[in-house]
């Protein structure tokens, strides 16, 4: 019996460790749109944001308040990408969605959403990139908030407002070793199991 109580103890503390290191809410990493205003900047002139990441996490969505210059929506290709030293590194990621015309001049632009493939993690501390290319529109920024940004051509560091950015991680998922753990570990629960059986019925003969 105590045999058995160890193994089916076991059991479940492995089922809870695998259950909570699975099942977990998404993640705000970073968060720039409180105070957002409605006059943008042009993505002709504004092309890119550095960030940095609040929680590590797999990206997966980045927020940008935009809106179309002409028509009533377009396609908008962005990218995430290392920085280098205060610029724009390597691409991590290319993201795409439609971008639809809601300006009013006078109500912030709301946030598209841009699914990533998974496929990237963000680093809590490490400082990255965004970039919007291939979109003629607009994109709100933000008051008295200074991030680096790519204006114009020209990095600038700081003295300018910033546009606005939601980037969402989900949780690392648990390497395929920490499984393997918990499965071994139920298995050598079963292997003291078989030896105490044998000897009872040893006893009872």
């Amino acid at each position: 019996m105590t045999n058995k109580f160890v193994i089916t103890r076991v059991g479940i503390l492995a089922t809870f460790a695998i259950s909570h290191s699975v099942v977990h809410a998404a993640t705000i990493a970073f968060d720039d749109t409180v105070d957002a205003y409605d006059n943008p900047w042009t993505t002709t002139s504004l092309t890119a944001i550095e960030f940095t990441a609040s929680a590590t996490g797999v990206l997966q969505q980045l927020g940008l308040s935009l809106t179309t210059a002409n028509g009533p929506s377009a396609l908008a290709t962005i990218q995430i990408s290392t920085n280098n030293s205060g610029q724009i590194g390597s691409v991590l990621e290319t993201l795409n969605n439609t971008v639809s015309r809601t300006d009013t001049n006078a109500v912030v632009d709301p946030l598209t959403e841009f699914s990533s493939n998974g496929a990237v993690t963000l680093t809590a501390g490490q400082q990255y990139w965004v970039s919007v290319t291939g979109f003629a529109g607009e994109w709100n920024f933000v008051g008295l908030d200074y991030q680096p940004v790519y204006l114009g051509g020209t990095y600038v560091s700081t003295g300018t407002f910033a546009p606005s950015l939601q980037v969402t991680v989900a949780p690392v998922p648990v390497p395929a070793a920490a499984w393997l753990m918990l499965s071994g570990i139920v298995s050598l629960g079963a292997m003291v199991r078989k030896p105490c059986t044998a000897q009872l019925y040893r006893s009872q003969g």
